[in-house]
């Protein structure tokens, strides 16, 4: 079957004129597929006719492997639709004329059959004419029936000969019906992978860009509506002196610098239950609480920011015994209430707004290089996870004093081995507990 397949489709598929549109691939492999076996159906049949003594039959069907190999020449020429016209009206005389030569007992009629079923694999469009081939078809079979019962035949053929030919008539036309129908399913079966897979992939595209509840909520409803949430964190990063480093670098040794990171960055969000909303430049933004709302956004986000700590002294580390310029990053998180939903028609994109979004802002931007700052806010949240260092009242722009603290880690006795680093069977208790 494997092999069937690739000598057909593979080969039907990859060798067709480059002018020959999508639509028209199947009815072009189709008719490639069985135009040469019906010129070899016909060459047998001139064979067994001229050894039965009925020359002008055997003549005809020599006639009419010419015009299968006509047709099979046009389709690859790209004359797809009338290729299956010149086949379909070879097929309907050849009938005829062996009704007429040796009436209905060979079976020759059941050969009409397979009009009506590959009319409509043709080329899309000219639905008139390809309505009224099928029709004319059958009612040609009809016809062929009545009037084949009364007619005197031209030549005589042993019961023998006319069982042998009945049986190769069923033959030929289950085989062409057999490969219509294999040719059909293979083809509505590879459309349908591939509109699968195309659908898999605009799924991941979209849940790259949205959430998946907020996805399902514009696949469903064509919009999608704003959520207000009473409580969420959001998570600024920044890298300090970004400019006066880049100016030393490739515009592509920058770019994958800033991936690496920002990749790094990415593989939290779905650990920690955090959102992922934006890069802008050399900025990092992220929420937790949503779209989802929860208790442990402030910690998720705390837990987060931790690592990306960590991963950038790393970094920092490795450049230094290096001799290479390192960036150093700023964090901020703040939590309050806010307003998330999407905004735009065309390139949709999943954003947060509120005074929550501008104070984690100036979190961010009134922090220290290599340190996490949090405000008053979520810290209230947090104290009882993570080890802060109280900053007092930091002045910010257009937003006034806010009190500050720079987290300097998990609680010791919250953490599997004391060093502040990795969280606890209780600690992860605790958290559940919210």
């Amino acid at each position: 079957m494997h092999a069937l397949k690739s000598l057909h489709l593979n080969q039907d598929f990859e060798c067709q004129p480059r002018h020959i549109d999508r639509r028209s691939q199947r009815s072009y492999a189709l008719l490639n597929a069985t135009a040469l076996p019906g010129a070899a159906i016909h060459a047998i049949l001139g064979i067994s006719f001229h050894f039965q003594g009925a020359q002008i039959p055997a003549v005809a069907n020599i006639i009419s492997v010419s015009v299968w190999l006509v047709a099979y020449l046009m389709n690859r020429k790209g004359f797809i639709f009338s290729a299956y016209f010149l086949a379909g009206l070879e097929i309907m005389a050849h009938t005829a004329m062996c009704v007429y030569f040796f009436g209905l007992e060979p079976g020759f009629q059941y050969i009409l059959l397979i009009i009506p079923i590959a009319t409509f694999l043709q080329p899309p469009g000219r639905t008139l004419i390809k309505v009224s081939q099928a029709v004319l078809a059958i009612l040609v079979l009809l016809f062929l029936t009545d009037w084949g019962r009364d007619i005197e035949q031209a030549y005589s053929i042993s019961d023998t000969i006319a069982v042998y030919n009945r049986v190769l008539n069923i033959l030929a036309s289950g085989l062409m019906a057999i490969l219509v129908s294999y040719h059909y399913s293979q083809a509505v079966n590879q459309s349908e992978e591939k509109l699968a897979m195309e659908y898999e992939k605009s799924e991941r595209l979209l849940l790259n860009i949205l959430p998946a509840q907020v996805a399902d909520e514009l696949k469903t409803k064509g919009a999608t509506d704003p959520v207000t949430f009473e409580s969420a964190s959001v998570l600024f990063t920044d890298f300090q002196g970004f400019t006066r480093i880049a100016e030393k670098m490739s515009a592509a040794d920058l770019v994958a610098e800033l991936d690496r990171c920002f990749s790094y960055f990415d593989s939290l969000m779905e650990r920690h239950n955090l959102e992922k909303l934006k890069t802008i430049g050399d900025s990092f933004m992220c929420a937790g609480g949503i779209p989802a709302a929860n208790r442990s956004h402030a910690i998720d986000c705390v837990l987060a920011a931790l690592e990306i700590q960590n991963f950038m002294n790393q970094m920092k580390e490795i450049k230094a015994k290096q001799n290479l310029p390192y960036w150093e990053l700023r964090l901020g998180i703040h939590s309050g209430p806010l307003v998330a939903g999407v905004i735009g028609e065309k390139k949709f994109q999943y954003d947060v707004w509120g005074d929550t979004v501008n104070t984690a802002s100036r979190c961010e931007s009134a922090g220290a290089a290599g340190k996490i700052n949090i405000s008053g806010a979520t810290y209230d949240q947090v104290r009882e996870f993570f080890e802060c260092t109280y900053r007092g009242k930091i002045s910010t722009k257009h937003k006034g004093e806010i009190d500050m603290y720079f987290v300097e880690g998990i609680r010791p006795e919250l953490t599997r081995n004391g060093d502040g680093k990795t969280p606890s069977a209780e600690f992860q208790q605790m958290l559940s507990r919210l």
